[in-house]
């Protein structure tokens, strides 16, 4: 469990939090917050919905870099929007986040995949249900290895507090 978990968890911090190269004298700058209409920074606005009362935030990664799980090198995003539709409601906490990426290698190696997890807890952690499903898809279509990242936690306490149910895979390709 601790492993499915840890990786989902540093899956969405590295996907959160990353750092742009500072070797050319860019000042540094985290991901910008997008609108869901036009796709710009909107400073003051409220959190665009969904139909459905979902919220929907929109980060740009393009610039960022990340850790390739296969290789140690990193990863910079040319493009790439994370989409988080969060639906808080009451005891019920969804998310989904579904992005399309085009990353560089440090040998300049262009990716093409996709980023989607769901998370859902119904419930608190010490009396609920938990479920996370990650899945990281990067092909290259110039020759370099890819990388398939899937998990898959699912975590059931009842109104004792005993764990009843436990569900952890998690598995990575790079051939």
């Amino acid at each position: 469990m601790k492993k499915a978990f840890i990786c989902a968890v540093f899956a969405l911090l590295a996907l959160a939090s990353c750092k742009k190269d500072l070797s050319s004298n860019v000042s540094e700058q985290g991901p910008s917050l997008l609108s869901t209409t036009v796709l710009e920074s909107s400073p003051g606005m409220p959190t665009p919905q969904a139909g459905n009362g979902d919220q929907i935030v929109r980060i740009d990664i393009t610039g960022q870099q990340f850790l390739n799980p296969c290789t140690g090198g990193t990863l910079t995003a040319l493009s790439g929007i994370l989409q988080f539709n969060i639906a808080p409601d009451g005891f019920t906490i969804r998310s989904t986040v579904n992005s399309r990426l085009v990353m560089q290698d440090d040998n300049a190696t262009i990716y093409r995949g996709v980023f989607v997890e769901t998370f859902e807890q119904k419930g608190s952690i010490a009396q609920g249900i938990l479920h996370d499903t990650l899945r990281f898809i990067l092909n290259s279509q110039s020759g370099g290895k890819p990388i398939h990242l899937h998990s898959v936690l699912h975590i059931t306490v009842n109104a004792n507090g005993d764990l009843t149910a436990m569900v952890e895979k998690f598995s990575l390709d790079c051939d």
